[in-house]
């Protein structure tokens, strides 16, 4: 079982090991603002870790000096005793929770005006004790006996009254007198300083404060204690230690707006610092963008360049776009000679069917006829030519 122990030990060791070391690369040691050593919850961490750090090397060299028979602890120093450190751990819950955080801190500040609170305690006690002195002394040693005897008539005593208007023995053979050590084995009564403090303290926290004035009453009657222990009560319990309620009440309202505070901060500077990283990141971009100016000449010959390159593809484009006019202007120039070169050989077969019906009809006018159709043919020939060399020249 205690090798078990000492396993499980070991084991939540490594690992809070491993995460203050984790927070120390994180966080930084000491010299950052939010470093890990400035914040109260991990330097406690940090504490605890070290502690168990040390006593599980005390540990190792108290088993290696037994080994070599040296035995004792080593350098006077008990690891048991450096164990009862653990009991802090469960404090290590406190740094995870915020809630936690927020009424312990309360509690801390809270210290110093719960010492005023205590000091006006101290000091009502004081006056009620002191008055106490004045009035009681001496008044819860008297009880019912037995006559001529020193016997006590009850089982379970009470203060009676020797004279005045408190109890009176009612027993036959019984007389009220002096001798008795007093209720509660002697501690309640108003004798010296010391017990009036102890009795007023006990009436302030209202444990067993009716006892108290029914023994008092028994003893001296119902005048002075009444209002004695009712004041006491109404100022000194339901007003002197509410007020501690009131600074714990106080403080943790404090604090917690103080978290909010700081959580409100925190959000707000994550905004900032994120609106910031924006900001410079569309800055970079900017200037990115924006062409410096050892650069400027070797922009504005390529520029040049750019621009003459785009002179030359525009004539270029000039020059096919001229080409493609002309090839189309041929072409239609071609079109047309064909179309006059089919009307002349359509006037030449017109010609020749006149001719050859000249013939039959006038064998006389054949020659003429033939002669004027070789005019026709020669005018139809030059036509032709005509044609072809206006098409050659508009080529």
């Amino acid at each position: 079982m205690e090798v078990e122990e000492e396993t499980v030990e070991y084991a939540f060791l490594i690992i809070f090991t491993i995460e203050t070391f984790l927070k120390i690369i994180a966080y930084g040691l000491v010299m950052h603002q939010n470093s890990y050593v400035r914040n109260g919850w991990n330097m406690l961490d940090f504490v605890i870790v070290i502690v168990g750090l040390f006593s599980v090397v005390l540990e190792v060299i108290t088993k290696e000096g037994d080994v070599g028979g040296q035995g004792g602890k080593p350098g006077g120093f008990d690891v048991k005793a450096l164990r009862a450190f653990r009991v802090l751990r469960p404090l290590r819950l406190v740094s995870g929770v915020p809630s936690l955080q927020v009424v312990l801190n309360s509690i801390i500040k809270a210290m110093v005006p719960l010492l005023h609170i205590a000091l006006l305690v101290l000091f009502v006690i004081i006056i009620y004790a002191i008055i106490g002195l004045e009035l009681f002394i001496g008044k819860m040693h008297a009880t019912c006996y037995l006559v001529g005897t020193g016997i006590l008539a009850e089982e379970e005593p009470v203060p009676c009254a020797i004279s005045g208007h408190g109890r009176q023995c009612t027993i036959n053979g019984t007389v009220c007198r002096d001798g008795w050590n007093g209720p509660n084995g002697g501690i309640t009564n108003f004798d010296n300083f010391l017990f009036a403090m102890l009795t007023v303290f006990q009436c302030i926290t209202m444990e067993g404060w009716t006892d108290v004035l029914y023994w008092m009453n028994d003893a001296m009657g119902f005048e002075l204690p009444w209002v004695y222990f009712v004041s006491l009560v109404i100022f000194g319990s339901f007003f002197v230690l509410n007020l501690v309620l009131g600074v714990l009440s106080g403080e943790f309202s404090k604090e917690r707006e103080k978290a909010k505070a700081r959580g409100d901060f925190q959000k707000l500077r994550e905004k900032q610092q994120l609106e910031e990283d924006l900001k410079g990141y569309l800055d970079w971009i900017t200037q990115a963008e924006d062409i410096d100016p050892e650069n400027d000449e070797e922009g504005d010959e390529e520029g040049v360049k750019r621009n003459q390159s785009a002179v030359v593809g525009d004539v270029v484009a000039e020059a096919i776009v001229g080409a493609v006019v002309a090839a189309a202007i041929v072409g239609a120039v071609v079109a047309a000679a064909i179309v006059g070169g089919v009307v002349a050989a359509a006037i030449v077969s017109v010609v020749v069917v006149a001719a050859i019906v000249s013939v039959v009809v006038a064998a006389a006018i054949v020659s003429v006829v033939v002669a004027a159709a070789i005019v026709s043919v020669v005018v139809a020939a030059a036509i032709v030519s005509v044609v072809v060399a206006a098409a050659i020249i508009v080529a």
